[in-house]
């Protein structure tokens, strides 16, 4: 099976999920290419053991006289074959609902040569769907279109709002919609899309990589590991307000930048905590990954921010409950899914910094049996978030749509400009 998995920009550091997807599929038998709306970090691209090509509709390197040019060529070239009037046609429709943006990328990938053909589309994220849509319609790239829903796509306030109406006419037209959770899934069913385009998509993990060692008892006091981006939805402000209220001994380190980093400084000082919580800032893999080793939990006690954005079911939960460490987190989106309180982990309500703190302080003393906990939690993602399975349930489940869709293209010729080759 061909599959082209469409991304928005690709890679970032920050969607490390699409690379795992895309491996695992390459692993499971699939033939898979990546197409990037826009070009990735170029030293996150030379590190990653990519084993598939990636594509570029704006390959790197075009100046900005040279994309006007384009541009202004594009109406009269393709009016010179029908291919062209077809391709023609969609960017009018993108830019008559809004999208110019997504009329640039027709006009961009049009100038790159004749259609790409596989079985299945699979676009990350809502946005790039109806990108991917416009494309497809533009008949630049054919297959059957699924769309995966994450988070940020189907909460936050102004991308919702925005996009509403061009979900509604991607429900219409797309094969497949893919959200994370169950609770997504709840969402989609809610905004019109047919149930029985909706198969929940799990983003695993190879849990291969990750070995499991059992939690060892603290030595002079309860290490707690936050890592992530710094943004409102991670909660972090409300970990740092429960480690002020508790009396045991307990440390909170966090690693990670963003816009909050310094607000959050300035809230330690001011609750007189800084002897308890320190900030790392960014750090490479190699010291989370230490951090990791020695903390004796990772707390996410994520929350919906102001703007509506909410989480998947993030990634680095999955990945430290298959190492053995103790995870504490929210009842928050899809982490119920991930979490079963006080069987694999710990979950407190959105925002509840007393019983956050409680919780906290309570395993810090010993009061629960850690050791059955993360077992518990490592064969929850073995079974359930693992990312060699869901890629092969993945392809189980395009295939039906192929099938169904009577989709069957030949293998084409030509490739898109490649920005990387298969490792």
């Amino acid at each position: 099976m061909r599959i082209l998995i469409v991304a928005a920009q690709f890679p970032t550091l920050s969607e490390t999920f699409v690379i795992e997807q895309a491996n695992a599929l390459k692993h499971a038998g699939a033939d898979v290419e990546v197409l990037t709306l826009r070009p990735g970090d170029q030293d996150v691209l030379r590190s990653i053991a990519t084993e598939f090509p990636v594509h570029a509709v704006q390959p790197d390197g075009v100046t900005r006289a040279m994309k006007l040019a384009t541009l202004l060529a594009f109406p009269v070239l393709a009016m010179l074959s029908s291919r062209g009037r077809k391709a023609l046609r969609a960017a009018i429709s993108a830019v008559r609902h809004g999208l110019v943006s997504h009329a640039k990328q027709i006009v961009q990938l049009f100038n790159q040569g004749s259609v790409r053909r596989y079985d299945a589309i699979v676009a990350h994220f809502g946005p790039t769907g109806v990108a991917a849509q416009y494309l497809r319609e533009a008949g630049l790239i054919e297959g059957a279109l699924g769309t995966v829903f994450h988070g940020y796509d189907v909460s936050m306030t102004e991308v919702v709002e925005r996009y509403a109406p061009h979900y509604r006419r991607l429900f219409e037209s797309g094969d497949l919609f893919m959200p994370v959770s169950e609770f997504w899934a709840e969402r989609l069913r809610g905004w019109g899309c047919d149930h029985r385009k909706i198969h929940v998509v799990r983003m695993g993990i190879d849990v291969d990589r990750f070995n499991y060692a059992p939690p060892v008892p603290p030595e002079r006091q309860f290490e707690l590991l936050a890592v992530g981006r710094l943004t409102e939805k991670k909660g972090i402000e409300y970990a740092i307000r429960a480690v002020a209220m508790i009396d045991a001994p307990v440390k909170l380190t966090v690693i990670g930048g963003g816009e909050l980093l310094e607000p959050l400084r300035q809230l330690v000082a001011t609750l007189n905590v800084e002897e308890r919580v320190q900030f790392l800032g960014k750090q490479a893999h190699t010291e989370v990954a230490r951090r990791l080793r020695h903390a004796n939990a990772f707390l996410l006690p994520s929350v919906t921010s102001s703007t509506g954005d909410m989480e998947g079911i993030p990634v680095a939960l999955i990945e430290a409950m298959a190492t053995g460490l103790l995870v504490i987190s929210s009842r928050h989106s899809g982490i119920p899914e991930l979490i079963d309180d006080r069987q694999t982990g710990f979950l407190v309500d959105e925002r509840d910094v007393e019983a956050l703190a409680k919780v906290i302080e309570a395993i810090s003393r010993g009061q629960f049996d850690l050791p059955a906990i993360t077992r518990a939690a490592r064969e929850t993602v073995v079974r359930r978030f693992n990312s060699s399975v869901e890629a092969s349930r993945l392809i189980d489940q395009l295939r039906l749509v192929c099938k169904a869709n009577s989709v069957n293209h030949p293998v084409a010729t030509n490739r898109f400009h490649s920005t990387s080759t298969s490792a």
